[in-house]
């Protein structure tokens, strides 16, 4: 899905899974998307309980890539949760509540505030089998 908000385009990608999710999400950062430009949200523990906080991906810890929200300190996961926050907020809340039901319903979701790579960034959501809603 994509938005425009504030001139910025976001671009929405829903996954089957989240190692798909992660691998279009490390092929992002390979490619120069901002670190605070990419959200990741899928449902965590119970089935239809959302996460109270977002999560960076555990497998890109392991890469160096996404170091910003990787951190143990408090001060960066402070930083990370405002990153995400702020992202969030930027996303229509038509898109928001479409993020919500999808991820509720077992979708791993990138969103990606992409302004002028919004071409780039769909073509590698669409390499690794998102579905994007236009």
């Amino acid at each position: 899905m994509q938005n425009e908000n504030a001139g910025q385009k976001m671009v929405l990608g829903l996954f089957a899974d989240r190692s798909t999710a992660e691998n279009a999400i490390l092929e992002l950062l390979r490619a120069g998307i901002a670190e605070e430009s990419i959200g990741f949200e899928m449902r965590h523990g119970q089935p239809g309980a959302m996460s109270d906080e977002p999560r960076w991906p555990a497998a890109l810890r392991a890469t160096g890539l996404g170091t910003r929200f990787t951190g143990e300190t408090p001060e960066a996961n402070s930083a990370r949760l405002q990153a995400y926050a702020l992202l969030q907020q930027r996303l229509p809340e038509q898109t928001r509540n479409y993020l919500q039901s999808n991820v509720q319903a077992g979708a791993a979701a990138v969103f990606i505030e992409a302004g002028s790579q919004t071409q780039q960034v769909e073509d590698i959501l669409r390499r690794h089998g998102a579905q994007l809603q236009n």
